[in-house]
């Protein structure tokens, strides 16, 4: 249970701080998207979530180019960095 807990307050602090930085990207998609119908993980031993994908499609495939991805690096078990970009789920691991 303290893992489901620590695992879903990580993933809304991540979400915060990218709505956060949405006008920094100078690409307010992220907001529209934050209402999306399909959203994949992909995570890390487990424990971290490494890539964050979403979609306001509910019926998109994993090879449609329009996920928006998030990339998340970790120090010491800490976010250092998030990167985002648009491309499919399944070639995420290339687009960063």
């Amino acid at each position: 249970m303290r893992y489901f807990i620590a695992v879903t307050v990580t993933i809304i602090f991540l979400l915060i701080i990218a709505a956060a930085f949405a006008d920094e990207w100078g690409d307010s998609s992220i907001i529209t998207v934050e209402k999306a119908a399909l959203r994949k993980f992909d995570y890390e031993g487990g424990a971290d979530v490494i890539y964050l994908g979403k979609n306001a499609n509910p019926d998109a495939a994993d090879s449609d180019t329009d996920w928006v991805i998030f990339k998340y690096t970790y120090v010491s078990e800490q976010v250092t960095q998030i990167e985002r970009t648009t491309g499919t789920w399944t070639g995420r691991a290339d687009l960063f």
